[in-house]
């Protein structure tokens, strides 16, 4: 009879521990959880006041949430810095045709005032209104690329044809820059299922963006690969370009490499080559070395 009362007494003084602890558990994690919350300071951990099992596992499923929520906060901070510049980027852009334009219109006014011919200053006027409609009608492009509801119309396509017909259609263009082409198409390569419309552009702003940028020679080249076809654009830049350019932000629409994006970028028409690009399940990458600047395409067999 002792002897139960003894264990009795034994067994009620580990209950009333066990018990004891877990109200401590369960009171430091709440005052744990709530300075998380007030302070937001959700790269903290919370932490078992005693080791019990129960509370172990529980505590981890919180650190896993509170570590989720971490992560998608630092993403968040990243993609609102990436829209700040790109606000900021943006207005730049539409500001520097803007200016030019009050500027011009000054000396217009001016000018016209005193009988002066005004023709010259008008075709700068208009040609910087053409500059100003074709960066909005980028954006505009851009973000209806990244809309849900872009409608791609893939059909099995030639590449080599595509790019052959382009090149020719720039012919004249080529000429006039003094831009030596080369022309290295594979013949062994199986026509591809993509939307021929967005090949076409891909095509033809890596094409402009040569004609821009490009320095003395130019080339194109197809390659049938394993599982893949590659189509790679080469081209020659100014050793001054090439010092200012950051392949890992050519493909960003808020990257300039330097004031203006008419001296040391690449351009948006990259931007758009990208997301289309990316749009049809392929891969594009950029390389620079000793001032020649190579783009390649990847599609899928």
């Amino acid at each position: 009879m002792i002897y139960f009362t003894i264990a009795s007494v034994i067994a009620l003084i580990i209950v009333s521990v066990l018990l004891y602890l877990h109200v401590q558990n369960k009171k430091s994690m709440t005052k744990q959880i709530r300075d998380i919350i007030e302070f937001e300071q959700t790269n903290y951990k919370v932490q078992d006041l005693v080791p019990l099992k129960t509370y172990s596992e529980l505590n981890f499923e919180i650190n896993r949430l509170l570590e989720n929520i971490t992560n998608d906060r630092i993403q968040f901070n990243k993609k609102t810095k990436a829209y700040q510049e790109e606000v900021l980027n943006i207005s730049h852009d539409l500001r520097t045709p803007l200016t030019s334009m009050k500027g011009f219109m000054d000396i217009i006014e001016s000018k016209y005032r005193n009988g002066e011919d005004i023709s010259e200053y008008l075709a700068i006027v208009d040609n910087k209104i053409e500059v100003l409609n074709n960066l909005v009608e980028t954006f505009y492009e851009i973000s209806q690329i990244e809309s849900d509801d872009y409608l791609i119309e893939p059909e099995f396509l030639n590449l080599n044809e595509l790019i052959s017909d382009t090149m020719l259609a720039f012919y004249g263009d080529f000429e006039m820059k003094k831009l030596d082409v080369e022309m290295n198409l594979s013949d062994a390569l199986p026509d591809l299922y993509l939307d021929r419309k967005l090949v076409l552009r891909v095509i033809t702003n890596i094409i402009q963006n040569i004609l821009k940028y490009g320095k003395t020679h130019c080339g194109v080249k197809t390659i049938s690969a394993e599982n893949a076809i590659q189509l790679v654009f080469i081209n020659d830049i100014s050793e001054d370009l090439a010092l200012n350019e950051d392949l890992e932000k050519i493909f960003n629409r808020s990257y300039t490499a330097d004031s203006s994006r008419t001296k040391g970028s690449l351009g948006l028409g990259l931007v758009i080559v990208k997301k289309l690009v990316e749009l049809q399940n392929g891969r594009i990458s950029p390389q620079l070395e000793d001032n020649i600047f190579r783009i390649t395409i990847e599609f899928k067999k």
